[in-house]
């Protein structure tokens, strides 16, 4: 089963919630656990969280290369058609 970090803070806010209310102290042994789990559930967020930044930077190079590709099209588009009509092909040296 996957952690999921919402899940789990609920669950330990659950925990605390049912302990506040019978008024029972947590024993070192008990506070050490739940620190370990609060130190996991960070780790995770933080996994989760760099997982996201590189989804995000990945989506905004996709969006950025579409606009390079669009403005290169159009540029390059009206340097190859003369205003009259007439296409031009340029050449770049090769043989046929």
């Amino acid at each position: 089963m996957a952690a999921i970090a919402s899940t789990e803070l609920s669950r330990l806010a659950d925990y605390f919630r049912q302990h506040s209310k019978s008024g029972v102290r947590l024993t070192p042994a008990v506070t050490a656990q739940l620190a370990e789990q609060l130190r996991l559930i960070s780790d995770l967020t933080a996994s989760q969280e760099q997982e996201l930044r590189v989804h995000r930077l990945g989506e905004s190079e996709r969006l950025g290369r579409e606009i390079m590709e669009s403005e290169a099209d159009e540029a390059l588009r009206g340097l190859v058609t003369d205003p009259c009509g007439v296409v031009i092909r340029p050449d770049f040296g090769r043989k046929s």
